[in-house]
Protein backbone atom coordinates (compact mmCIF):
# COMPACT_ATOMS: atom_id res chain seq x y z
CA UNK A 1 0.00 0.00 0.00
CA UNK A 2 1.22 3.73 -0.77
CA UNK A 3 -0.04 6.87 0.09
CA UNK A 4 -3.45 7.37 1.48
CA UNK A 5 -5.81 10.70 0.97
CA UNK A 6 -8.82 10.89 3.15
CA UNK A 7 -11.07 13.75 1.47
CA UNK A 8 -14.30 15.22 2.71
CA UNK A 9 -16.67 17.88 1.48
CA UNK A 10 -19.43 19.96 3.35
CA UNK A 11 -22.29 22.35 3.23
CA UNK A 12 -23.22 23.91 6.29
CA UNK A 13 -25.93 26.65 7.02
CA UNK A 14 -28.08 29.43 6.19
CA UNK A 15 -26.48 30.88 4.11
CA UNK A 16 -25.04 27.65 2.88
CA UNK A 17 -21.02 27.69 3.72
CA UNK A 18 -19.47 25.05 1.57
CA UNK A 19 -15.63 23.77 2.24
CA UNK A 20 -13.70 20.54 1.21
CA UNK A 21 -10.07 19.03 2.61
CA UNK A 22 -7.97 16.28 2.29
CA UNK A 23 -5.12 14.49 4.11
CA UNK A 24 -2.08 12.44 3.10
CA UNK A 25 -0.74 10.11 5.13
CA UNK A 26 1.95 7.24 4.74
CA UNK A 27 1.32 3.68 4.86
CA UNK A 28 2.45 3.90 8.50
CA UNK A 29 -0.34 6.80 8.82
CA UNK A 30 2.13 9.57 9.58
CA UNK A 31 1.03 13.20 7.84
CA UNK A 32 2.75 14.14 4.79
CA UNK A 33 0.72 16.89 3.67
CA UNK A 34 -3.43 18.27 3.34
CA UNK A 35 -5.35 20.60 1.33
CA UNK A 36 -8.25 22.85 2.18
CA UNK A 37 -11.15 25.11 0.35
CA UNK A 38 -14.31 26.83 -0.05
CA UNK A 39 -16.37 26.88 -2.47
CA UNK A 40 -18.86 29.71 -3.20
CA UNK A 41 -21.93 29.71 -5.34
CA UNK A 42 -23.24 26.24 -4.97
CA UNK A 43 -25.54 24.12 -2.68
CA UNK A 44 -24.68 20.92 -4.28
CA UNK A 45 -23.13 18.38 -2.11
CA UNK A 46 -22.13 16.12 -4.43
CA UNK A 47 -20.68 18.63 -6.93
CA UNK A 48 -18.52 19.01 -3.62
CA UNK A 49 -17.49 15.63 -2.49
CA UNK A 50 -16.38 15.10 -6.56
CA UNK A 51 -14.75 18.81 -6.30
CA UNK A 52 -12.81 17.38 -3.47
CA UNK A 53 -11.16 13.65 -4.81
CA UNK A 54 -10.30 15.96 -8.02
CA UNK A 55 -8.35 18.18 -5.98
CA UNK A 56 -6.67 15.28 -4.12
CA UNK A 57 -5.86 13.93 -7.19
CA UNK A 58 -4.51 16.68 -8.40
CA UNK A 59 -2.19 17.40 -5.39
CA UNK A 60 -1.25 13.69 -5.19
CA UNK A 61 0.15 14.52 -9.13
CA UNK A 62 1.78 18.30 -8.19
CA UNK A 63 3.60 16.25 -5.00
CA UNK A 64 5.05 13.36 -7.03
CA UNK A 65 2.66 10.35 -5.83
CA UNK A 66 2.17 7.41 -7.91
CA UNK A 67 0.77 5.19 -5.77
CA UNK A 68 -1.99 5.97 -4.29
CA UNK A 69 -5.30 5.01 -2.28
CA UNK A 70 -8.14 7.77 -2.37
CA UNK A 71 -10.96 7.26 0.56
CA UNK A 72 -14.36 9.11 0.56
CA UNK A 73 -17.28 8.58 2.56
CA UNK A 74 -19.31 9.57 -0.73
CA UNK A 75 -20.88 6.68 -1.61
CA UNK A 76 -22.54 8.62 -4.25
CA UNK A 77 -19.39 9.61 -5.47
CA UNK A 78 -17.44 6.68 -5.61
CA UNK A 79 -20.17 5.25 -7.74
CA UNK A 80 -19.90 7.79 -10.08
CA UNK A 81 -16.38 7.70 -10.51
CA UNK A 82 -16.68 3.91 -10.85
CA UNK A 83 -19.36 4.48 -13.72
CA UNK A 84 -22.23 2.51 -11.81
CA UNK A 85 -24.67 5.10 -12.36
CA UNK A 86 -25.81 6.58 -15.74
CA UNK A 87 -23.97 10.06 -15.12
CA UNK A 88 -20.08 10.38 -15.50
CA UNK A 89 -18.03 11.37 -12.88
CA UNK A 90 -16.44 14.01 -14.66
CA UNK A 91 -18.94 15.92 -16.12
CA UNK A 92 -20.29 16.61 -12.98
CA UNK A 93 -16.89 17.81 -11.96
CA UNK A 94 -16.08 19.50 -14.98
CA UNK A 95 -20.05 21.21 -15.56
CA UNK A 96 -20.50 22.22 -11.84
CA UNK A 97 -23.75 24.07 -12.17
CA UNK A 98 -25.72 20.99 -13.97
CA UNK A 99 -27.94 19.99 -11.24
CA UNK A 100 -27.31 15.88 -10.70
Amino acid sequence: MGTIVNVDGSCNGTPTRIGFGGLFRNNWGLFLSAFSGMISHSEDILMVELTTIYHGLHMAIDIGINDLDCYSDSLLSIHRIKGDTGHSALSCICNPHTKH
